[in-house]
């Protein structure tokens, strides 16, 4: 795969940003709607659900992108997000378990962007 190949697809998925911006407004105005159809504040199970989608469209997004920071950060709000879907569901997992999928996430998306080198054509770190 060449650089201009690379760079093509690059472009051709960049809408993956606009995707997540849209499931993360979208989960804002169910939770909006269900707090006024409620009379107060309420988190329904879709805006986990939805916060989700949008951390992984993000992430995607900025791993095509090789913004590491982002998608580093996408992967860990993810994994909170999951947490808070299983406190809603009532089968939370253990707050050490959690740690320790956060520790992973951090570990495979630094070496993920590290391996990068191999796979380019050009062989230089971009993420950073």
């Amino acid at each position: 795969m060449t650089a201009e190949d690379i760079e093509a697809l690059r472009q051709l998925l960049y809408p993956l940003g606009f995707l997540s911006a849209v499931a993360f407004s979208t989960r804002f105005l169910i939770q909006w709607w269900h707090s006024e159809k409620e009379g107060r504040t309420v988190v329904p199970k879709i805006f986990w659900i939805l916060s989700i989608v949008g951390n992984c469209l993000l992430a995607f997004h900025s791993f095509i992108q090789l913004h590491f920071f982002v998608y580093f950060f996408q992967l860990q709000q993810a994994v909170l997000a999951w947490r808070n879907l299983d406190l809603m569901k009532g089968c939370a997992k253990s707050l050490r378990r959690v740690f320790i999928l956060l520790a992973a996430m951090a570990v495979f998306s630094t070496l993920l962007f590290m391996s990068q080198k191999w796979f380019l054509p050009n062989g230089e770190f971009l993420w950073i």
